[in-house]
């Protein structure tokens, strides 16, 4: 029994090998490719919009002030985002995301120091709030594992009085 299996299985495997390569198959095989062509690109290249009310968090009209924000999303009200914004001269604003890269459960604080600085209370790791430089990483003392705070490119709606955060998708 088991040999006539196989050598059922056999003759299948020539027929189509036959078929295949005289040619025979591509007539059935083309509407299958075509098909793949129809599926459509779930990938969208336009950025997700979040804004950030500056009227809500009074820091945000201080220069050289470091606030932790909620971001909406403009499309759903109910979903944000939480980042640190640092207030630069001129309604300019550094926005970086607000948990550490190495655990990301660990929310950074919103430190106003000197440096423009971030410190991990976990891991100690600090990380930069300055223009050249945000979100790297300036010291690692316990050399953990990380990367630097993802930096977010926005708009500023003046007229509004708000931050509009450009996230990639």
């Amino acid at each position: 029994m088991k040999n006539e299996e196989n050598l059922q299985r056999r003759n299948f495997l020539k027929k189509t090998g036959i078929l295949i390569s005289s040619g025979f198959a591509l007539p059935l095989l083309s509407p299958l490719m075509n098909a793949c062509d129809s599926i459509p690109n779930k990938h969208n290249d336009s950025p997700i919009k979040y804004e950030i009310d500056i009227n809500k968090y009074p820091g945000l009209s201080i220069p050289e002030t470091v606030v932790r924000c909620k971001a909406h999303k403009i499309a759903n009200t109910n979903k944000y985002i939480v980042v640190i914004v640092r207030v630069l001269p001129n309604h300019q604003f550094i926005v970086v995301q607000s948990n550490c890269t190495h655990q990301k459960d660990q929310i950074l604080p919103a430190n106003n120091n000197k440096e423009h600085n971030i410190i991990c209370p976990r891991h100690q790791t600090v990380f930069s709030l300055n223009t050249d430089s945000a979100g790297r990483i300036v010291a690692n003392p316990n050399n953990i594992e990380t990367e630097p705070l993802k930096e977010y490119n926005y708009e500023y709606k003046k007229d509004e009085n708000k931050i509009v955060l450009l996230l990639n998708s």
